[in-house]
């Protein structure tokens, strides 16, 4: 008899809404307007902590896009157009994920 146990994932781009008065961080192209990494970073710190307390494995974060066009439905979800700092902001983000 196997114990094989689920692996349970939660979307966690603007951190985990799942806990009660939790911080709700901005989209992803109102955060890179800042142009600091360590804003993506701090995000990342907080999200991995509370994703990790309401009993999730792993986030489905950071959504790592380039935005092409305004028009585009999920634009908001991008971290802007230009790809070295995209690079930056994810890399951040997925550090700070991971110190937890």
């Amino acid at each position: 008899v196997y114990n094989i146990k689920p692996m349970l994932a939660t979307d966690a781009v603007h951190n985990n809404q799942h806990i009660s008065g939790t911080i709700l961080f901005p989209h992803n192209i109102g955060l890179s307007c800042s142009h600091n990494p360590q804003n993506f970073k701090n995000q990342g710190k907080w999200t991995g902590k509370n994703v990790k307390e309401s009993g999730f494995h792993y986030a489905f974060a950071p959504t790592v896009a380039v935005s092409h066009n305004p028009q585009w439905g999920r634009f908001y979800e991008t971290m802007g157009q230009e790809p070295d700092m995209i690079s930056q902001y994810s890399q951040a983000f997925v550090e700070g994920l991971q110190q937890i």
